[in-house]
């Protein structure tokens, strides 16, 4: 299965990415947790295999790991729009089934009032907290291999900017270019 999701390079396969991206598999995220496993696997947890020599960081960062971290974002956020269009549609539906105002009596169902107003967790909660939890294990994911490749490259990484180069030597420098990476390819996955 890993073979389908990476190409030739060791980059995620656009493809792959649009055949995981379905509500039903956000709904229940067994396929996307296990292509964020691979994804994961074959760039931020090999970065010291894949990195022999100081040479190679740049091309690593910018053709590897940002791919594999702009594929993994672009699915978080396609989940989330996923449970906020459904959720939109179940506020739509209650609007209309509150104006139809319950009257409970007390002598016939004496907890009614109590269970009146709970609500069970929605399917959209449970989507809201997979990719919340996924995020933060990204973030954690991600300060490693930045400290790593600090470590092992030093500052021998550009952010390029249109005045001038800034050596990539922290977080937020690693943060700031690859924010450029995903301005110049939001419309690589055409969901």
């Amino acid at each position: 299965m890993s073979e389908t999701i990476l190409s030739n390079s060791n980059t995620i396969d656009p493809e792959a990415v649009t055949r995981v991206l379905s509500p039903a598999n956000c709904y229940s995220p067994q396929a996307i947790k296990f292509f964020l496993t691979v994804s994961r696997k074959y760039s931020d947890y090999r970065a010291h295999l894949d990195i022999p020599r100081t040479g190679s960081c740049d091309s690593y960062v910018k053709n590897t790991l940002f791919n594999h971290w702009y594929s993994r974002d672009y699915i978080f956020d396609y989940c989330t729009k996923v449970a906020d269009n459904a959720t939109a549609k179940a506020q739509a539906v209650e609007e209309k089934s509150e104006k139809e105002t319950k009257i409970i009596d007390p002598r016939i169902d004496p907890y009614g009032n109590r269970d009146y107003g709970y609500k069970p967790p929605s399917p959209e909660a449970g989507i809201y907290s997979w990719v919340s939890y996924e995020k933060n294990t990204e973030e954690i994911i991600r300060q490693d291999t930045i400290k790593f490749l600090i470590r092992k490259c030093g500052p021998s990484l550009l952010l390029s900017q249109s005045t001038s180069d800034v050596r990539m030597t922290t977080f937020n420098t690693y943060s700031a270019s690859y924010e450029q990476y995903k301005l110049a390819n939001k419309d690589l996955y055409n969901c």
